[in-house]
């Protein structure tokens, strides 16, 4: 699997405690998009679908240790059903441990239907579908999760209802690697946040996730 990044653990990408996987590698182009690092499908870097499988399982397994639930498993990127054979492989995984599974997508609902048996097995495996591109002139943080108007939620299976995560909050995790780049991921207004975070870090890089 063609990975941007991966968080063993983020409370920003849906609801609960999450195992996030970016996926490198986006076939829509949305302008306006805030993740265009994660377009161009020969970058990031391979992982083998099996490596990610065990990583997961040793977040479960940390998360344990210190006394927390992992709650499931997001997928965004990039787009996840560009990769749906390994992320469908990745979602199996993530069910046989009783995560949940959150995906994002630029495709919308109707379009996967008619897709291949991978993006089939994507969808079955998939709690809480958002789908449908980000649309600039659409642009709206009304919603928790997503960035237009025009993005729909589709509660597939039974895990989650509607009010569970209108209620949900939008947030932003801040991180700073090793190198000192700041790493921002989450949801909400990155360019509000991107504005203040270059004034207050004018010398150190800032990626978004």
């Amino acid at each position: 699997m063609r990975v941007h990044r991966i968080l063993k653990e983020t409370a920003a990408e849906g609801p609960g405690l999450r195992y996030c996987v970016w996926v490198q590698g986006c076939s829509h182009h949305c302008p306006g998009c805030f993740a265009k690092d994660t377009w161009d499908s020969e970058k990031g870097r391979w992982i083998e679908i099996e490596d990610i499988k065990e990583d997961l399982r040793r977040a479960i397994q940390s998360a344990a240790e210190k006394g927390k639930d992992l709650e499931g498993l997001t997928l965004l990127g990039g787009e996840p059903f560009d990769q749906a054979q390994e992320a469908a492989q990745l979602a199996k995984e993530a069910k046989k441990h009783g995560l949940s599974v959150l995906t994002f997508t630029g495709y919308r609902l109707e379009e996967l239907r008619e897709k291949g048996p991978a993006e089939r097995k994507l969808l079955k495996r998939t709690d809480l579908l958002i789908d449908g591109p980000f649309e600039e002139e659409k642009k709206s943080f009304d919603r928790p999760l997503v960035g237009s108007s025009n993005q729909r939620f589709h509660f597939l299976t039974d895990r989650y209802k509607k009010e569970d995560i209108m209620f949900w909050k939008n947030s932003f995790e801040i991180r700073i690697e090793p190198d000192g780049r700041i790493r921002i991921n989450g949801m909400g207004d990155f360019e509000a946040l991107k504005n203040y975070e270059k004034r207050r870090h004018s010398s150190n890089e800032i990626s978004w996730d």
